[in-house]
């Protein structure tokens, strides 16, 4: 049998056995465990930010002030 690739995770034992056993395949990581990895980043960053924001006094309890409406739809706005 001859393999030409190989999908798998990206364990250096399977690699190491892979290239053993088929010195001529090409290897390829697979997506999930990539995926998988930042996932577990992201969410530790995610936990990060809200403990920080946390530690503002009333930055997760006051809702955000409406803006002035008696400046208009075009004034005090450079963009209309």
């Amino acid at each position: 049998m001859e393999l030409k690739k190989v999908v798998k995770d990206a364990a250096l034992g399977i690699a190491a056995g892979v290239r053993e056993v088929y010195p001529k395949a090409e290897q390829r990581d697979d997506c999930f465990h990539a995926q998988y990895e930042m996932g577990k980043v992201y969410f530790g960053l995610e936990r990060k930010a809200y403990g920080a924001i946390a530690k503002v006094p009333g930055a997760l309890s006051s809702p955000p002030q409406p803006q002035d409406s008696s400046l208009g739809p075009t004034q005090g706005n450079e963009c209309s």
